[in-house]
């Protein structure tokens, strides 16, 4: 007969790799929203401050170094999640063969680039 502990752990672990799978496209959909938020960020206001700033006419709008405080490293920021979302995209690609779900391995690796 069956050994119904055997297919419950079968059962289980599907559960689980299933779940895995849920969370890592739950990880590449934030990430997606972050970089979008973040492009905006740069694009829609810190760009056009600077630039105000460096204007005669707008001098006084923000101080440059209170702009730089406040929006410190926030390029930087977008580049190295925009590298990141490129690599989890690529790798999820890499991985989903064929519209299979990928293996748990298969998925740690992407992390792991």
């Amino acid at each position: 007969g069956t050994d119904p502990n055997k297919e419950g752990k079968k059962f289980a672990k599907s559960d689980v790799h299933i779940h895995c799978v849920k969370v890592f496209k739950e990880i590449l959909d934030t990430e997606r929203c972050f970089v979008t938020d973040l492009s905006i960020l740069v694009n829609e206001y810190v760009k056009p401050l600077r630039n105000a700033t460096s204007s005669v006419t707008h001098s006084n709008l923000v101080n440059p170094s209170d702009l730089m405080v406040i929006f410190n490293n926030v390029e930087q920021i977008l580049e190295v999640n925009y590298e990141l979302l490129q690599s989890l995209s690529k790798g999820i690609q890499t991985v989903s063969r064929k519209g299979e779900i990928p293996t748990l391995s298969e998925i740690a690796g992407v992390y792991a680039k």
